[in-house]
Parts: structure tokens; sequence; C-alpha cells
């Protein structure tokens, strides 16, 4: 069985509860029907803070996103950074011309 590295840090279903506002029980729920990635840690359900932030980043975005593997949520980071830098970018431009107007006049 592979382990997937840890990016965060461990978090009890109750800490997880607590960030998602929601109850204990619906956090195991979730971690059941795979919609929160999980690991044991012995016979303790134990959640990667890293996971739970993306959980709460994303799912405004896409319902189904933590269902994707790690390289589909690479890919989908890669591309967010790609737009962001390409907005900025135009944005950079844009002032520049702005500035470059207002100091003519």
């Amino acid at each position: 069985m592979k382990v997937e590295p840890l990016r965060g840090q461990l978090l009890r279903p109750e800490e997880v509860a607590e960030k998602l506002r929601v109850s204990p029980k619906t956090v195991y729920n979730m971690a059941a029907q795979g919609d929160l990635p999980s690991r044991h840690v012995r016979s303790m359900l134990r959640f990667d803070s890293a996971d739970i932030d993306d959980y709460l980043f994303f799912s405004k975005f896409h319902t189904g996103y933590l269902k994707l593997s790690r390289l589909d949520k690479k890919q989908i980071l890669e591309r967010v950074e790609e737009q962001f830098a390409h907005t900025k970018k135009y944005l950079d431009q844009f002032l520049k011309k702005i500035n470059k107007g207002a100091a003519m006049v």
C-alpha cells in the first residue's frame, strides 16, 4: 500500500469537524465516502491539515476535487498559477499604460 507523504500536520476528526463547522460524525462519514482524504495511525483516523485546507479552498470551485489523484490536483494548481501569472502580467501592462498616460497629463 502506497502512503502519501504528509504535507501538513495530522489532525484528529474533532479538529477537522471544528475547522469545517460540522459534527465529528459527518467527518467520519465524509472520510468513509472518500470525500476527505484520511489515514489510519494504528486504529485512529487522522487527516493531513493540507488536505483539509485544499478541501476548503477547492470546494468553492470543484466539488469533486478531493476525489482526484494528487497528480491531477498538482496539474490543477499549476494551471491556476499559470492563469494567475498571465493575469498579473496583463494587469502590470495595463497599469503601466495608465501611469504613462497620467504622467503625460
